[in-house]
């Protein structure tokens, strides 16, 4: 048993994805890209960023943006808690950039890790639910695709469509 369940893990066809939910709709990132979940601390405002990034914290000695994902995709905005989870996510380097950057996402509830098959993720532009329609619609730019999970639907996000790299600079007005 511990065999196939090794085997399922590192299979190639198969992903390891975080659920969490934003309003009432469930999300899911790859677990490649989670560095740790945090629950809220202080967010230090920046003046003159978008109103999508809330400001920065100190992750371990670095400053790192966060991102408030109800503003991002399209929810009404409610105050956070003390056990407000923060997912830190490793954003891909780009030509702009030498190495990676950390971005915190702020979210609803973390529900799960889970392995789902990647030839069960469909694609945005597959015929969806009416339900889904305009959620997908508004959000096009950040979805990665979607995929049923216990008779759920999970909308799976792309990290590096969120906050591009240039996008992540101009934010906190770093220039090279």
């Amino acid at each position: 048993m511990k065999n196939l369940t090794a085997k399922k893990l590192t299979d190639t066809n198969s992903l390891a994805m975080l659920l969490f939910t934003v309003g009432e709709q469930e999300y899911g990132l790859p677990v490649t890209r989670v560095v740790r979940i945090i629950e809220m601390v202080t967010i230090v405002q920046i003046h003159g960023v978008s109103e999508v990034i809330q400001g920065i914290i100190n992750f371990h000695g670095r400053a790192v943006p966060v991102m408030d994902m109800r503003h991002r995709l399209g929810f009404p905005i409610e105050p956070y808690k003390h056990h407000t989870p923060i997912i830190m996510v490793d954003v891909p380097q780009t030509k702009q950039t030498n190495n990676d950057q950390l971005l915190g996402l702020i979210v609803d509830e973390v529900s799960q890790v889970v392995t789902v098959f990647r030839d069960n993720i469909k694609q945005t532009t597959a015929k969806l639910p009416e339900e889904l329609t305009q959620l997908i619609n508004q959000n096009a730019a950040y979805l990665e695709g979607i995929i049923n999970i216990n008779r759920k639907m999970v909308i799976i996000l792309n990290i590096n469509s969120l906050l591009s790299i240039a996008d992540y600079a101009h934010e906190l007005g770093i220039t090279n």
